[in-house]
């Protein structure tokens, strides 16, 4: 914990947390958490949690997640939320939400909302996902709200909501 080069007020607990380049006043707990280059303020809870290159007030709560390239006042809470490169200011919460690539500005909210393994979830976008399916957009300025148990097909950028139901619709009973 904290072996080389740990910033002034920083804490590291557990093996290999905060081990190379952590900054001031940064907290890894866990395992390999915020092992390498965590930047100042930022914290990191889990085993592997922000463990390679989180950035300034960026936080990681969960095992794996943000675990790789976490980028400035971003956050990450969940089981492997934000795990590949998560943009600045973006907001991964849910189990895999964020997944693999997060645009910055962006909002994952729902298990696997912003998941689609290999593709980016864009800057700009949100998801709220309670579909329990992979729910992305590949579409800047774009909003996905998933109630549904499956997942919605986003072409363009613009609003996609599932299900949509009138109150007070005879048809809905």
């Amino acid at each position: 914990s904290g072996l080389n080069s740990q910033g002034s007020a920083a804490v590291a607990i557990g093996f290999f947390s905060g081990n190379s380049n952590q900054g001031i006043n940064s907290i890894a707990i866990g395992g390999s958490a915020g092992q390498t280059n965590q930047q100042s303020s930022a914290i990191a809870i889990g085993t592997v949690a922000g463990a390679f290159g989180q950035g300034t007030n960026s936080i990681a709560i969960g095992v794996g997640c943000a675990q790789t390239n976490q980028a400035s006042n971003s956050i990450a809470i969940g089981v492997q939320a934000g795990i590949g490169t998560q943009g600045a200011s973006a907001v991964a919460i849910g189990n895999n939400a964020g997944n693999f690539i997060q645009g910055k500005n962006s909002v994952a909210i729902g298990a696997y909302a912003g998941y689609e393994y290999s593709y980016t979830q864009s800057n700009n976008s949100i998801i709220f996902n309670a579909s329990g399916e992979y729910t992305n957009t590949r579409n800047e300025n774009t909003i996905v709200m998933n109630a549904t148990s499956n997942a919605i097909t986003v072409t363009d950028s613009g609003l996609y909501i599932q299900p949509v139901r009138m109150y007070g619709d005879p048809s809905n009973n």
